[in-house]
């Protein structure tokens, strides 16, 4: 019998609250952490991994995919069949997305990667005073690495 794909359905995924992996067929998987916070509350958190072989040596190899609250279960599953594609050419998907994030002219500034990853962080936050300590913190302090590319900044630009 062959392997069912799309086991999950997109409210499942929000309602899910058991840790551990949880299949969707063909290498998708949508990873649940229960954590206990400092009050003694659980908070949840989800996100998409493609879990394969690789072909060099037949050892697991996971590559994150994104968390749920930026990545939904529909583009999850597109994620993971550009990833199969690339197992299929017999190349490594973690290693491909890489270099290509390595690419020259692809290489993004600080500023932009900080507003990316502020973007993703922002839902997490209590309330938007956390949000203005942060763009403040990073105007105040980091406002001449701003302009940079990531793969220029140097000790002594975080340090000076």
């Amino acid at each position: 019998m062959a392997q069912r794909i799309n086991r999950l359905t997109a409210r499942g995924v929000q309602t899910l609250a058991k840790a551990g992996r949880h299949s969707d067929g063909g290498g998708l998987y949508l990873i649940v952490d229960v954590r206990k916070a400092k009050d003694g509350s659980e908070r949840v958190g989800k996100h998409w991994a493609f879990i394969y072989r690789r072909k060099r040596d037949g050892k697991q190899s996971e590559l994150g995919l994104g968390g749920l609250a930026s990545v939904p279960l529909a583009k999850a599953r597109e994620l993971a069949a550009e990833a199969r594609a690339i197992l299929a050419e017999g190349k490594d998907p973690k290693s491909e997305r890489a270099a290509a994030a390595c690419e020259p002219d692809q290489i993004p500034t600080f500023g932009a990667m900080a507003e990316a990853i502020m973007a993703a962080l922002e839902h997490g936050w209590r309330n938007d005073k956390h949000k203005a300590q942060w763009r403040s913190s990073l105007a105040t302090y980091a406002a001449p690495i701003q302009d940079k590319p990531i793969d220029q900044i140097t000790t002594e630009d975080v340090l000076g």
